[in-house]
């Protein structure tokens, strides 16, 4: 019984957290900006949940966070929520069988995941809705993810923080 409350604590601070992520991302007057270019959180979030988690909680979480990104995106397909659970998915089976849980780990992970997601969304949106064949646009993109790369060690060691308070109580 103690195992499940723990379980669904940890799924609660889990989303609370991608919660104040969104919030601040999207927010108006919270959003991070350095250069014109703000950080993208989410993805190092459902990366390291998926990595301390499995692939099924990495998978809910990344569904989550799909559709509470596609509320706010620009974009008509609403297809965020499905990049988001099966890369979660997919990242969650290969960790849990060739990856620590390490930072290291977690940082290659999210950058996969906000690649891929930064790749479709491109390629199949603008670059065909649009006809926008701009490299620019994937140029800011990789600006963006090496500014999110230098906060995403605090979202890695809150969602340790997490994971180990109620696993230590489990024991």
């Amino acid at each position: 019984m103690q195992k499940k409350k723990n379980f669904r604590r940890r799924a609660a601070l889990y989303f609370l957290l991608l919660l104040v992520l969104y919030l601040l991302q999207f927010s108006r007057g919270t959003r991070l900006r350095l250069w014109g270019v703000s950080p993208d959180l989410i993805p190092f979030l459902l990366a390291a949940a998926a990595l301390f988690e499995g692939p099924y909680v990495g998978a809910a979480l990344g569904l989550a966070a799909g559709l509470l990104t596609a509320v706010n995106s620009g974009a008509p397909e609403g297809l965020l929520a499905l990049y988001y659970s099966l890369g979660c998915l997919g990242l969650g089976w290969f960790t849990a069988r060739h990856m620590r849980r390490t930072l290291p780990a977690a940082l290659l992970c999210g950058a996969a995941l906000s690649s891929v997601k930064t790749l479709l969304t491109f390629f199949f949106f603008y670059a065909l809705v649009y006809r926008a064949h701009s490299l620019g646009a994937l140029v800011w993109s990789g600006y963006s993810l090496l500014f999110s790369a230098l906060l995403a060690p605090l979202v890695y060691w809150a969602v340790k923080k997490i994971h180990s308070r109620f696993d230590e109580e489990e024991e």
